[in-house]
């Protein structure tokens, strides 16, 4: 079992063990979100780009997102219990993986948005700005090219985080700096069992 008390990794033994300061840590904090959650999402994407040298007609293979998802047009209304009503429309970009009609893969660039509509508990009386971000992730398998090839209907799951972020610094409990192991090289594991085994006869 290694001994380095200042390795990342599970505690073992009393987490107090080793702690010997407080630090001041300036960081993202989550201050609430939510996520969304829906199976057979209806996409309509309008490809801006395609792989050249194809030929039509495409056949759908899939589609995923790609990149950051942007918040836009943020509307927030304090609402009488001390939450925020957040309104907004996020944008993520997607590629569209498809075949052509002598069977060669290619790609196509997109985006997609969403309109959102939630309810979050955001501090009111702060000199710090927070801000509203979004992760998402989308996957689909179903769909077909519409509109002589530039445009996709598809049909897809999605998993989207919104959440109300701010800039602040927080004091934790610290073990120190990280200490790392020495780098185990690949060639060393490879070699583990002639090592291992005895120079001289037994």
């Amino acid at each position: 079992m290694s001994q380095n008390f200042k390795r990342a990794g599970k505690i073992t033994g009393s987490p107090l063990c080793g702690l010997c300061d407080r630090v001041c840590i300036q960081t993202k904090r989550v201050l609430d979100g939510c996520v969304y959650r829906r199976s057979n999402v209806e996409l309509n994407i309008t490809l801006s780009s395609v792989s050249p040298s194809l030929t039509p007609p495409y056949t759908f293979s899939s589609v995923r997102s790609v990149g950051i998802s942007v918040v836009q047009n943020l509307i927030l209304t304090t609402l009488p219990d001390g939450k925020t009503r957040v309104q907004t429309t996020i944008a993520v970009p997607v590629t569209v993986t498809f075949t052509d009609e002598s069977g060669q893969t290619g790609t196509g660039q997109g985006e997609v948005t969403f309109n959102r509509d939630v309810v979050l508990s955001i501090p009111r009386q702060s000199l710090l700005p927070y801000e509203i971000e979004s992760s998402t992730v989308i996957e689909g398998s179903i769909g077909a090219f519409v509109g002589g090839g530039v445009g996709v209907v598809a049909s897809a799951c999605v998993l989207q985080i919104i959440r109300a972020t701010a800039t602040v610094e927080i004091l934790v409990p610290s073990y120190g700096y990280c200490e790392y192991p020495d780098c185990e090289e690949y060639g060393d594991r490879a070699c583990r069992t002639l090592f291992a085994r005895p120079i001289f006869p037994t």
